[in-house]
């Protein structure tokens, strides 16, 4: 008997995780430079490198470039360190090999210096990776079966799922020269880009993106106060994508991989971002497989095996809001800086509540205007209707200070994804036995009362008999498939 044959072709997600890498270095304060009385913050620049598949897992490298400011002994001036280092994260994965499609969101959590001593400094950058690696993956599926023998019946159910039609990664720049007042002497310590899509949409063949560029960071002015800036820049972007159709369901990811920021002279912020976009598009299949099958003369032998499609439906944009106190210790009469990144998967919980670690940093001034460093890892709750949140990023909107602490209001968006592991059985192969023994020989209608409900299936199947000869002998329309407290007229035999 020939299987007819369905071939089913995705993309596969075997690889969603966020994980958390710290790197470390010591540096020694050059000569020239006074000893270090008291740290009083280290920033970041993080430079993505490469994040290539290799055979069973996926290596991430780059580098960070720390500036550690400090207060020499007897002094009131703030002193800046340069400190470089380099890392190379190695993510374990079955499965991933060259082809592969690996994409990394890489994200700077906090950097952390420590004097060993007054001539030595020990700097530590955590590091948040948001990963996500797709096989490209073929099936065939048994649809039906041609019957060479009219004694066998089948029985077939169908499947509605959303699967990854379409994958591709490109690379693009985002270029900017902005005006920043008062702006012509100050020394920059660090920058930072977010991406924030506003419109993904499908075009033969390609696929527009639009969104904004967000450029923050902080400088250290003459008068040595520090200084936080940010500037939008609107992009646009075409990205080729084969086989995309107009108007089809289309997702966009994008991450910052590198940067390279100066202040001008004039005080003009001059930036160039080095990012990666990774065009998801899905797709809708309507799946028939093989549920079951018997033979009304003749013992059947079937193979099957056990499948997992991992569905991926995209259904909107999720935005929420959460407030968070960190005690301090002391009272705030001014932050300086604060920031929020998320450091794992957000979970739902079974209140609909959306958990997401995170870490919240900043700076501040006490109230004696001591500038100080705060870093707090944290699991901040928000109130969302989610099934999974993808691309998730985190932003500070406002902060409230007081004596104890300060007060975070925090903004959560990402993307709101359904679907999961859908589990099928399929039918690989069948073969004919013995024939089945005889048990009503000379009868052709059997009666039979059906008191609890009953699926016509697995009468006919008891019987030895059809569907179609039970709904025929009993005017049973083709919509009805169970019967319950009645009496059955059940053909038997040809």
């Amino acid at each position: 008997m020939e299987l007819n044959k369905n071939k089913l072709e995705y993309w596969d997600n075997i690889l969603s995780r966020v994980s958390n890498y710290e790197e470390g270095t010591d540096a020694i304060v050059p000569d020239t430079f006074p000893d270090i009385g008291r740290i009083v913050c280290a920033r970041g620049m993080l430079s993505v490198k490469d994040a290539a598949p290799q055979k069973d897992r996926m290596l991430i490298s780059g580098a960070v470039k720390t500036a550690v400011l400090y207060l020499p002994e007897g002094e009131s001036e703030l002193r800046r360190l340069d400190i470089p280092l380099t890392f190379a994260h190695i993510e374990e994965c079955r499965g991933i090999h060259e082809d592969t499609c690996c994409f990394a969101r890489c994200m700077l959590a906090g950097v952390e210096a420590v004097a060993v001593n007054s001539r030595k400094v020990s700097v530590t950058a955590r590091m948040v990776f948001d990963l996500s690696a797709y096989q490209p993956t073929s099936v065939l599926l048994t649809e039906s079966i041609e019957k060479g023998d009219p004694s066998i019946e089948t029985q077939c159910e169908n499947w509605e799922v959303t699967l990854i039609d379409r994958l591709s990664v490109n690379d693009f720049t985002v270029l900017e020269d902005a005006q920043l007042a008062d702006a012509d002497d100050l020394d920059l310590l660090h920058a930072s880009c977010e991406f924030r899509p506003t419109e993904c949409r499908a075009m033969n063949g390609k696929a527009v993106v639009r969104g904004d560029a967000v450029v923050s960071g902080m400088g250290l002015q003459p008068d040595g106060e520090l200084r936080t800036f940010e500037q939008t820049t609107n992009f646009m972007q075409v990205f080729p994508c084969e086989g995309l159709e107009e108007g089809a369901p289309v997702s966009v990811r994008l991450a910052a991989n590198s940067m390279d920021c100066r202040i001008e002279p004039g005080g003009v912020l001059s930036f160039s971002v080095g990012a990666a976009a990774m065009l998801c598009a899905e797709k809708n299949h309507t799946l028939c497989t093989v549920s079951d099958l018997y033979s009304t003369t003749h013992e059947l032998h079937t193979d099957t095996r056990d499948l997992t499609l991992q569905e991926h439906r995209t259904v909107g944009r999720l935005s929420a809001e959460c407030t968070r106190d960190i005690a301090l210790g002391e009272g705030v009469s001014h932050l300086v800086q604060s920031s929020a990144v998320l450091t794992g998967s957000p979970t739902v919980n079974g209140d609909g509540r959306l958990s997401v670690p995170a870490t919240c940093q900043g700076l501040y001034q006490n109230e004696d205007g001591v500038t100080h460093s705060f870093s707090k890892p944290l699991t901040l709750e928000f109130t969302a209707d989610a099934s999974r949140c993808e691309q998730c990023r985190m932003q500070v909107v406002s902060a409230v200070c007081g004596k104890e602490g300060v007060t975070l209001r925090i903004r959560l968006e990402g993307d709101n994804v359904e679907g999961g592991r859908r589990e099928l059985r399929d039918l690989t192969e069948i073969t004919m036995g013995d024939p089945l023994p005889d048990t009503c020989e000379g009868v052709t209608l059997i009666l039979r009362y059906i008191e609890g409900e009953e699926a016509l299936w697995d009468v006919a199947r008891g019987c030895r008999t059809t569907v179609n000869a039970i709904r025929g002998a009993n005017g049973l329309g083709e919509n009805e498939l169970t019967v319950s407290g009645r009496m059955l007229l059940i053909p038997m035999g040809d």
